[in-house]
């Protein structure tokens, strides 16, 4: 499992798109809240995202819910590829990106508040 955090200001309460793309299965936060989790896995079939199971902004678009000032996105990613040693889950290896699909009012930050 791997986690991932990020910080972003934005100038009001409002909701943001992003564009999301992974290999294995992720969970999106947004201050401290579950608001996502898909998976993206080449085998079964049934868990592929276009495009064909690869890492791509075109997986999903997900609405991130924002405060006035600082917020806390969080992603973790189970970025195992093997269900055991013979049968492999995906071709394309793991990893992940996220687009802010407008940033219009917000601002990334790299660390927190230190108040």
């Amino acid at each position: 499992m791997t986690w991932l955090k990020t910080y972003v200001d934005s100038d009001r309460d409002q909701t943001k798109k992003v564009s999301l793309g992974w290999i294995g299965q992720v969970w999106v936060f947004a201050n401290g809240s579950l608001i996502n989790s898909e998976k993206n896995f080449y085998d079964p079939e049934s868990e592929r995202q276009r495009p064909d199971g690869r890492l791509s902004l075109e997986n999903s678009s997900i609405q991130i819910p924002l405060h006035r000032g600082r917020n806390e996105i969080t992603i973790a990613l189970y970025s195992s590829i093997h269900d055991d040693d013979k049968h492999s889950r995906t071709l394309y290896g793991w990893g992940l990106a996220m687009r802010w699909d407008d940033m219009q009012g917000l601002a990334l930050q790299r660390q927190p508040d230190n108040h």
